[in-house]
């Protein structure tokens, strides 16, 4: 029994259907892209090499704007305009599709000033985690800094736990992200955090 593969020809008319899908992803958005979103140039080109118009100003023939400024929306109550976060734009490329504009409304959001550090979670588990963080305006990071203010881990010891705690960064169970989405607010940290304790002293503990 031989496989049948598509030949060059199908294989050339379906890149060139992908193509003219990318081309066209934004063919119906006329967008404004404001001071405030990082990149901008490389937004606006993203956009316009997508089918996307761009307009110069917030008028009347606008669809998007693309902004990081929570209070933009308040300044035009009587508009039908989308406000959205650039993540809209790059998130939208990746999946080669226009997301779901609710997810990325520029506006004040539960985890906004969150930057979440995992240690010892599995791939699944991060990626889950990444998604809750970053739909509700946090940050995710792998690499522990300055920055954090969270390490979610059920690890006792770690040297990222061990690192987080003598820096002040609170530690965490996941169940502390998840009850804090559910309750609408940022639940107290003490009620989940990790009792950190001493490296073992016969295995070496990673992070």
């Amino acid at each position: 029994y031989r496989e049948e593969r598509p030949c060059g020809r199908q294989t050339r008319a379906a890149a060139a259907a992908d193509s003219y899908k990318m081309a066209a992803l934004f063919h119906d958005v006329r967008f404004f892209v404001d001071a405030t979103v990082p990149n901008r140039s490389k937004v606006i080109g993203a956009l316009k090499q997508r089918g996307g118009l761009r307009q110069f100003s917030i008028d009347s023939l606008v669809t998007h704007v693309i902004t990081t400024d929570t209070d933009k929306a308040a300044e035009y109550p009587h508009t039908n305009v989308a406000f959205v976060l650039p993540g809209w734009v790059w998130l939208s490329i990746k999946a080669a599709a226009q997301l779901p504009l609710k997810a990325f409304v520029a506006q004040q959001r539960l985890l906004q000033g969150v930057v979440v550090c995992p240690s010892e979670i599995n791939d699944a588990d991060r990626r889950q985690l990444w998604a809750m963080v970053t739909v509700h305006g946090g940050r995710f990071q792998v690499t522990l800094n300055s920055t954090c203010t969270h390490v979610l881990t059920n690890a006792s010891w770690t040297k990222k736990v061990a690192a987080a705690h003598s820096h002040g960064i609170a530690v965490v169970h996941p169940h502390w992200l998840a009850d804090s989405l559910e309750a609408g607010r940022l639940l107290r940290e003490e009620d989940y955090a990790v009792q950190v304790s001493q490296p073992p002293a016969a295995t070496a503990a990673t992070a």
